[in-house]
């Protein structure tokens, strides 16, 4: 890999080299490797120049402790000497190539692999290791370029069993890269581990990859080793930028336990990431999209793709799961959400929909304002399509609210049908030809109409004021006439069904009569 020197470093190498003439040594010094020659044979490396170079310049560089760059021979131990003297020396660990690793690589300082590909052929947990469980790494970078698990020829994740392609353990404010990650159980794995009876934890850290390509889980925040308080750290309050997540459509359709992301269920309960842009896009593979037991978790533009359609674009929210928030993104509004255990489910602000879950019993779960005015609207809904068509909420629109009250019309009339005036108490109603009068108010004792309202059945006999044995008025008062229903003899209602104490006007008889609940008579008591 080269190392570019500034302009006078290099005019000052090259001054003190005699310029040959053909067939004389010469020394090249635009590479990662002092290289020398003869002007016609092949060039040979000066590997302690390029370790001083490199070391000036920040690097140790993973030539000069014998990895082989081209994959051939095993460079687990080449490479964990680089990692182990950068990290003592305090410098960057650089690697460039592909390299084949049989054990667990780890890094306690910075890392720049991001132009290496290692092969992993081993068969231990974790290919590559950033921090310690039993210790603390503070303000580090490391890049990871790609880690293929190689154990991994069939379908299915058998034989890559209980293995990690990257993990990073109690790492703070650290900045973590990784290229890619294939063919692993877990891709990428965010760890928390106490250690010293102290609580440790992965936090206020900035996670980036390119491609979790295939794995069984690709991205998975585990900040424990088992289920009580001792064994739980903190992975709390970290960054996740872009990336893509994938399966390869072969491995089968919603294979159980096949996911792009778990947050985990532990005693110190997973909260505060934040995604920016994450792509969580697979064929039709994953069990789940996400399985959550995480709180106050926010996903900005995400992507969420399936081949199945809405009902396979899942997310399980289990236990502690709450306070989480989906803003924006592709297919964000058509994702099929499973609650178990009491979870909340993600809050969703999409192009489809805005939902919200929350409150108390004194604090609302959605609280809107209008900061001009008391009389102005906070909230309007629209025709569908009024946003495009271009409809002026001010007029056009179907329901409309404030502080002063609620108002609801058809989207091209100029008047409501409907005003909930909440300042003087009254529920308007109309017909959307005129202002409305009519309205219904109430004060401590009474229910009342008024605006010179006639109150009336919808159709003419349609309905009835009081049930006939239940739910009657204790009194009825007119001011002017109470006028009864006017009959025939032959088409008056029987006694019976209009119960007892009813009063008809017969048209026949010429006169008032009433039911004794079997039969209908007259003032006299006569049966008529």
């Amino acid at each position: 890999m080269a190392i570019k020197l500034a302009r006078n470093t290099r005019a000052a190498l090259l001054a003190s080299t005699r310029v040959p003439e053909e067939g004389q040594p010469v020394v090249a010094i635009d590479t990662g490797e002092t290289r020398i020659g003869n002007g016609v044979d092949q060039w040979k490396a000066l590997p302690s120049f390029s370790s001083s170079v490199g070391q000036s310049l920040g690097y140790k560089i993973a030539l000069d402790y014998g990895a082989d760059p081209t994959g051939v021979a095993d460079s687990t131990s080449a490479l964990q000497d680089l990692l182990d003297d950068a990290g003592a020396k305090g410098v960057t660990a650089q690697a460039a190539g592909v390299f084949r690793t049989s054990g667990t690589l780890t890094a306690s300082g910075d890392v720049d692999f991001t132009r290496s590909a290692l092969r992993y052929t081993g068969l231990s947990s974790v290919a590559f290791q950033i921090g310690s469980p039993t210790s603390q790494l503070h303000s580090k970078t490391v890049r990871v370029g790609e880690v293929i698990a190689t154990a991994k020829t069939g379908l299915g994740w058998g034989q890559v069993a209980g293995q990690v392609g990257v993990r990073a353990s109690n790492c703070y404010s650290c900045h973590i890269t990784v290229g890619r990650a294939r063919n692993f159980e877990t891709g990428f794995r965010v760890h928390a581990q106490p250690f010293g009876g102290n609580i440790q934890g992965t936090q206020h850290s900035i996670f980036q990859y390119l491609h979790l390509d295939n794995n069984k889980v690709n991205f998975h925040v585990a900040p424990h080793q088992g289920t009580s308080k001792a064994d739980s750290g903190w992975a709390n309050q970290n960054i996740l930028i872009l990336g893509r997540m994938s399966h390869n459509s072969n491995e089968g359709v919603q294979v159980p336990g096949v996911m792009h992301m778990d947050w985990d269920d532990c005693w110190n309960v997973v909260n505060g990431w934040t995604f920016l842009g994450t792509s969580v896009e697979t064929p039709d593979v994953v069990e789940w999209h996400i399985r959550n037991a995480a709180q106050s978790m926010l996903l900005l533009g995400a992507r969420f793709e399936n081949t199945g359609g809405d009902s396979h674009r899942r997310i399980l929210n289990r236990k502690s799961a709450k306070a989480n928030m989906i803003i924006g993104g592709f297919n964000s509004g058509q994702l099929t959400q499973v609650n178990q255990d009491g979870a909340e489910p993600f809050r969703v602000i999409s192009d489809t929909q805005a939902t919200f879950y929350g409150g108390s019993a004194t604090k609302p779960a959605v609280i809107m304002e209008n900061q001009v005015s008391a009389a102005g609207p906070a909230w309007a809904v629209l025709r569908t399509g009024g946003t495009v068509a271009g409809d002026d909420p001010a007029t056009a629109y179907v329901l409309t609210g404030g502080q002063a009250g609620l108002k609801g019309k058809r989207h091209n009339e100029l008047f409501d049908r409907l005003h909930v005036d909440a300042v003087n108490g009254r529920i308007y109603v109309g017909d959307g030809t005129a202002a409305p009068i009519s309205y219904l108010m109430g004060t401590g004792a009474f229910f009342l109409f008024g605006g010179a309202s006639t109150v009336g059945a919808l159709t003419d006999g349609g309905a009835s004021l009081g049930g006939a044995t239940n739910y009657r008025f204790n009194y009825i008062r007119a001011k002017t006439a109470l006028q009864t229903g006017s009959f025939t003899t032959a088409n008056r209602p029987a006694a019976a069904t209009a119960g007892k104490g009813a009063m008809i006007f017969d048209e026949t008889l010429g006169k008032t009569i009433t039911s004794n609940g079997s039969a209908w008579v007259d003032a006299m008591g006569n049966p008529v």
